[in-house]
């Protein structure tokens, strides 16, 4: 990597986490950034084993990031965010679907319900409201 390149920018998969509040997380962010998460839902809520899998998006503080609404999935983790500073507006999106299981029409579609709903979020333009 080019020393002089700065990463404002770093997508994760398999974070491990529970919430926004856990202190892996937290310790793993680079000084000075921020991110959005999306822990993966527990089957036992009172479980006190690891929380596997979870994605996350860390972002450096010269950027803004708004976690966007995305339909919930069974068959994947996915988590979004709108992200901007002056000169740069972009959506960004964090997917992991597990290695270990097939591809089931059923993960197709709700990829499809996913993408389709980032494409209106893209398509809302000026509407922040909708970002």
């Amino acid at each position: 990597m080019d020393r002089r390149q700065h990463l404002s920018i770093a997508a994760l998969t398999e974070t491990w986490h529970d919430d926004a509040a856990s202190p892996d997380l937290i310790a793993c962010a680079p000084a000075s950034f921020k991110f959005v998460e999306k822990a993966r839902a527990r089957t036992n809520e009172l479980s006190i084993l690891t929380n596997h899998g979870g994605v996350c998006l860390f972002h450096n503080s010269t950027l803004r990031a708004r976690a966007t609404q995305l339909p919930t999935c069974a068959t994947f983790e996915v988590v979004a965010a709108y992200v901007h500073r002056a000169g740069f507006k972009a959506v960004v999106v964090v997917v992991y679907r597990p290695g270990s299981d097939n591809a089931t029409q059923s993960f197709f579609d709700e990829f499809d319900q996913s993408a389709r709903a980032i494409i209106d979020i893209l398509s809302a333009g000026g509407d922040r409201r909708r970002l």
